[in-house]
């Protein structure tokens, strides 16, 4: 796997939690908000919801579905895509993960 400078990594981090997201600890996979990890070609950021809020959504999409409505939460992909968006707007390259989360390429030049 190619090495990523971690003043990259670190500037995502710190630009995330300039904008308002809360990025968990990197040594607490348990914690919410969003984690941000090296992977091949750049870093990947991805929310993670607490217990009680997978909780609560899980509740509202038995509620919705005896009532007919549509196919639950959608949460997840609007977070992903404010994050994605306060990033490219900064100038990083964004795209979306094979799982769902940002993927930001680190960009040689």
């Amino acid at each position: 796997m190619p090495s990523i400078p971690v003043d990259f990594i670190e500037q995502i981090r710190r630009v995330l939690d300039l904008a308002g997201f809360h990025v968990a600890d990197e040594a607490d996979d348990a914690v919410s908000g969003l984690s941000v990890s090296v992977i091949s070609g750049g870093v990947l950021v991805k929310w993670v919801a607490c217990d009680d809020f997978v909780t609560l959504v899980d509740g509202l999409r038995v509620v919705v579905a005896e009532r007919g409505g549509g196919a639950g939460s959608r949460t997840r992909g609007i977070v992903h895509t404010a994050v994605a968006g306060v990033l490219a707007q900064l100038g990083h390259t964004v795209a979306e993960s094979s799982d769902g989360g940002v993927l930001v390429l680190q960009v040689d030049g």
